[in-house]
């Protein structure tokens, strides 16, 4: 049985995460979709997640809000953003720790590169960490 790679969607604009959900789903990636950043932490305790694909703006906890946890809680995990936030949003958001930035409306095609991109970082990222796995 081929393993997937897990996508967690976190988006409040419920129309646009189903349709990121399809959209990941047929190119062959396990995928949930959460409404916003406390559902998020609540996927992540549950299941490793390769990418989290999170929204910026978002009620209870935002996108950046999360970023943050994420790379501390589940440093292994790339976070990809997609808004449509200025540019100085999207900096900040690197700066912090984003694997990449998405800005709306986003071309499919971007995007589906993106989160391949972003599941092959965090497989790097898991393969330096695994113990004994190290050369030296």
């Amino acid at each position: 049985m081929k393993t997937c790679p897990r996508v967690l969607v976190v988006e409040d604009n419920e129309d646009l995460r189903k349709l990121l959900c399809e959209q990941l789903a047929q190119a062959d990636y396990e995928v949930q979709g959460v409404c916003d950043g406390i559902e998020a932490m609540v996927e992540l305790e549950e299941k490793q997640w390769e990418v989290v694909l999170t929204d910026y703006r978002m009620p209870r906890l935002n996108g950046l809000d999360l970023l943050v946890v994420v790379t501390v809680c589940w440093p292994n995990t790339s976070v990809v953003m997609i808004s449509g936030e200025p540019p100085d949003t999207a900096k900040r958001a690197l700066r912090q720790g984003a694997f990449a930035w998405v800005r709306k409306p986003y071309d499919p095609a971007h995007l589906l590169s993106t989160v391949q991109d972003a599941v092959q970082h965090a497989f790097a990222l898991r393969a330096q960490s695994a113990p004994g796995l190290r050369q030296g």
